[in-house]
């Protein structure tokens, strides 16, 4: 009799061959919240689990996309012109989703699915530091830009009225009031849940980056999904109205003269400057773009296990694809209708006066209150996807996870969420109760915390990725030139961004 505690037996052989232990799968009932990833790659995965399908991840992608930088591009197109404006738009898309396709490859061959772990493992606690930083200074000034444009919605801007009357209190207050009564609770979320099968419950996103199955909570799986669904909606509803009235204005012969190019004969004589004002409209269009930490918080919530680099792929593709298309379609036709008057809030344009032009009264007011509506109820809707999860999907989830682990250096949990959360939106109300002005905080936020965000991390992950058995000498070429390509280009446009902020800002540009 062996004294081992499993029994031994022999071959024909001679050999002694020791039979592995059963292994029984740890039970895993329905209502008690389990770990079911860690934030590395996991081997279980249940059968009854059905999580969001492609058409859904790239829904909360492209909502993610679709923020509040779109109301500045069609300024930036009246002073680029519809050719120089619709190409820098492709190119600055086509760098957003190379530095996508980056991000998901170092993902993919690592196996981790947080942007900031994987800048800790890929460069180093300095570089996930950085990446640290330039999230808290990104999604800090874009929360500050939304409660700008949501002010100029409600109270309206200098010389532009809003929804409500003055009798409702001042800029300072009102913000206030939308802080506290719509964005906290809104804000306060502290995991993100997806359906399951048949199986019943949902499976959600933990602040601490773990998955659990739970069960059903009044719909809250749904509300992710169709929060996402019905801001995209919205926008696509802004979208058409802009076409309706670019059309009115073209058969009424009052469609305002576009140009296609930067006028030639104001460049001449001015070409240092010029050449920076251009340059810094990129970091603009750059802002649009910047959603890389949704990157793998998306395509995970599909695959439920690991970022897969075809997958991820293809969800960054049609989002950035399907947003490039709302974001032409919008500027063109707001350039079009608004002429060199379009404001750096284009929201302010759609004025009852401008709209009477072309409308007749009832549809002018009712345009003027319908667009504000719909647009603030896009904004307001992607406040629930900002809170969501670890990596969250814009603005308040990496905001306070990173900045709670750059100071503390520990997950953020329990009464530090709430804490870190209400203190960042009371700094962001004092601030965006003393701006009126959007345009120089997205260059701001473009060409420092965009640039290193979309351009300078992902490219040097792409230059310094190890090499594996399978890649070729051509495709280590290739993934390390165009990770330069994007360093490349990340320092080009935050130099001309902040060039143009210390020199000419406030200034007219020559074109």
């Amino acid at each position: 009799m062996s004294s081992s505690p499993f029994e031994a037996a022999a071959s024909p052989g001679g050999r002694v061959v020791i039979p592995a232990p059963a292994v029984t799968p740890p039970p895993f009932p329905s209502e008690v919240r389990e770990p079911l990833l860690t934030p590395r790659i996991s081997s279980y995965r249940s059968q009854s689990m059905q999580p969001p399908s492609s058409w859904e991840a790239g829904t909360h992608m492209v909502k993610s996309i679709l923020g509040v930088a779109l109301l500045a591009l069609p300024r930036v197109f009246s002073m680029l012109g519809i050719g120089a404006g619709s190409i820098c738009l492709a190119a600055v898309a086509l760098l957003a989703y190379a530095s996508l396709h980056a991000l998901a490859k170092a993902s993919a061959r690592t196996g981790v699915m947080n942007m900031s772990v994987l800048a800790r493992e890929e460069l180093g606690v300095t570089g996930q530091a950085v990446l640290d930083m330039a999230l808290i200074f990104n999604c800090f000034g874009m929360l500050v830009v939304y409660l700008v444009v949501i002010g100029d919605m409600l109270v309206g801007s200098p010389g532009e009225p809003g929804i409500l009357t003055q009798d409702c209190g001042s800029r300072r207050v009102v913000l206030a009031v939308v802080a506290v009564v719509l964005l906290a609770p809104l804000v306060s979320s502290t995991s993100t849940c997806a359906r399951r099968g048949s199986g019943g419950g949902v499976l959600c996103l933990a602040p601490n980056g773990t998955w659990w199955i739970g069960p059903e909570d009044g719909g809250r799986a749904a509300r992710w999904a169709g929060a996402s669904a019905l801001g995209v909606a919205a926008i696509l509803l802004w979208a058409a109205v802009s076409l309706i009235l670019f059309i009115i204005a073209a058969n009424n012969g009052a469609l305002s003269h576009m140009h296609w190019w930067p006028k030639g004969h104001a460049l001449i004589g001015h070409g240092f400057k010029s050449a920076v004002e251009l340059t810094s409209l990129l970091s603009i269009m750059l802002v649009a773009y910047t959603c890389h930490w949704t990157l793998q918080h998306s395509v995970r919530m599909q695959s439920a296990s690991s970022v897969r680099e075809r997958q991820a792929q293809g969800v960054s593709a049609g989002a950035i694809a399907a947003s490039t298309a709302t974001f032409l379609l919008i500027s063109i036709c707001s350039y079009g209708v608004f002429g060199n008057a379009t404001s750096a809030d284009v929201i302010n344009n759609y004025s009852v006066e401008t709209l009477s032009k072309l409308l007749i009264p009832e549809l002018a007011q009712a345009g003027f209150f319908g667009i504000r509506l719909g647009v603030l109820i896009a904004l307001l809707l992607s406040f629930p996807l900002h809170a969501s999860g670890r990596e969250g999907m814009r603005v308040m989830a990496p905001l306070r996870t990173s900045l709670w682990q750059l100071v503390f250096r520990q997950p953020l949990q329990g009464p530090g969420l709430y804490l870190v959360t209400y203190v960042t939106l009371g700094a962001a109300w004092l601030a965006a109760a003393h701006l009126s002005d959007i345009w120089s905080v997205l260059i701001l936020i473009g060409s420092t915390a965009g640039v290193l965000i979309s351009l300078i991390l992902p490219g040097l992950l792409s230059v310094g990725m190890e090499e594996t058995l399978t890649e070729t000498r051509g495709s280590k070429i290739r993934r390390q030139g165009g990770g330069l390509v994007l360093i490349l280009f990340g320092i080009g446009i935050g130099a001309a961004g902040i060039l143009h902020l210390a020199m000419y800002a406030g200034k007219t540009p020559h074109f």
